[in-house]
């Protein structure tokens, strides 16, 4: 959730969730709501904007319809240069021109024996400082692993989905409770009425990417679509709203990558610190009993740095 704490602690959507109730417009994190704000130069990259010339504002199709549809990609369609919107690419030469963007920093190939993705065959260190993956456990200055000491973030990867988002939503409101999702934009377009549930509760919405793939191992252009197009599905489907915080797919992200997030779309990447790992079940290892003495231990143990 976003309020008196960051995000920190990742549950997938079948987990409990406890947090405070806020509207959408007081909705905070340090200070800040979960979108950003009107005026923020990252509005220019999408849709028609109102100004001194142009007083109507953007009238958005009914979230669902089939025009709505037409607006987006294909769902978990794999996306190229072809696929961001020519703003979007203007926008990352511009920051590209101005040295914002790291040119040290290779694309990374996924290792099947590690599991991560590796650079130059395996010369790169991804630990240090010119790669900075955190797939190693690498944080970026600005990354947001901790919550503040004493406080708990949770929050919901990969959602909406109609196996598991009723059940979460149900519970959360059982409780007068709220929380943070990390959307995907396929599930979206595949789940509109579950989106528009969440959003109306007053959760807070936030980026996952368009189709979850490992954000290292793609190109530059691939990078902005994939936010882009996650950012361009809330944005039409809550009245305008654009996210400014976005979680990379297996927590993968490095400098080049961050940078992207950061100075095409004004993204602050978030991680966390502590994870369920209720995803594997029911196929993986974790039972739901270690699942659960996992959350008693944490809520009941030492919160230095926050969860």
């Amino acid at each position: 959730m976003l309020s008196n704490s960051i995000l920190l602690l990742i549950f997938s959507l079948q987990s409990a969730c406890f947090a405070h109730v806020h509207h959408h417009s007081t909705r905070k994190i340090h200070g800040q709501n979960w979108y950003q704000a009107s005026d923020h130069h990252v509005h220019q990259l999408f849709g028609r904007q109102a100004s001194s010339t142009n007083s109507k504002a953007e009238v958005f199709p009914k979230v669902g319809s089939k025009e709505w549809k037409a607006l987006f990609p294909a769902p978990f369609e794999t996306l190229t240069k072809d696929a961001a919107k020519p703003a979007w690419i203007d926008a990352l030469n511009e920051v590209k021109a101005q040295g914002l963007i790291p040119t040290n920093v290779p694309i990374g190939k996924f290792n099947e024996t590690s599991g991560y993705p590796e650079y130059n065959g395996g010369q790169l260190d991804p630990k240090g400082d010119v790669v900075c993956s955190a797939s190693y456990f690498c944080r970026g200055p600005d990354d947001v692993w901790d919550a503040p000491e004493g406080h708990v973030g949770i929050s919901f990867d990969d959602g909406p989905l109609p196996e598991s988002s009723p059940l979460l939503y149900s519970f959360l409101k059982s409780q007068n409770q709220t929380a943070t999702h990390f959307l995907i934009g396929s599930n979206i377009l595949q789940n509109p009425d579950l989106f528009l549930e969440a959003f109306e509760n007053g959760d807070d919405m936030a980026c996952h990417t368009w189709s979850h793939p490992y954000m290292t191992t793609i190109s530059d252009e691939a990078v902005v679509a994939e936010l882009g197009w996650l950012l361009e599905i809330v944005r039409v489907s809550s009245g305008g709203r654009i996210p400014r915080y976005w979680r990379p797919p297996y927590g993968d992200v490095d400098n080049r990558v961050r940078a992207i997030a950061k100075h095409v779309f004004g993204l602050t990447t978030v991680i966390w610190n502590h994870d369920s790992l209720d995803w594997e079940l029911p196929e993986g290892p974790v039972t739901s009993a270690g699942v659960h003495q996992n959350y008693t231990t944490w809520y009941t143990g030492p919160k230095a740095p926050g969860l």
